[in-house]
């Protein structure tokens, strides 16, 4: 199964790819975050997505907050898919401070 190359989001405030970004954060603070850790959706700041076969993978960058961090803000790389109309959380990290 090959995969289509990765093209960038355009409409960064479409709800579906805003969708994605919240499911994202949810996910993150109730799977992978330290229980001292949640993640509070804010914006989508950009991503990509492709096709591979019948799953439609998006990664994005978004902007939350961490309400376990005394609500510092910060920018996180959010990795998921979509198929069948079911989504899937694949991981997450925070990008550095000083990340541009």
């Amino acid at each position: 199964m090959s995969a289509e190359p990765w093209k960038p989001i355009l409409k960064l405030k479409n709800r579906k790819f805003v969708d994605y970004g919240k499911f994202a954060a949810a996910e993150y603070t109730r799977n992978y975050a330290p229980s001292n850790q949640y993640l509070e959706f804010k914006s989508v700041t950009q991503g990509g997505t492709r096709q591979v076969g019948s799953r439609f993978e998006v990664w994005l960058e978004i902007r939350a907050t961490d309400r376990g961090d005394g609500g510092s803000v910060g920018l996180w790389r959010m990795n998921l898919y979509e198929e069948e109309g079911v989504k899937f959380f694949t991981n997450g990290r925070k990008l550095p401070d000083d990340y541009d």
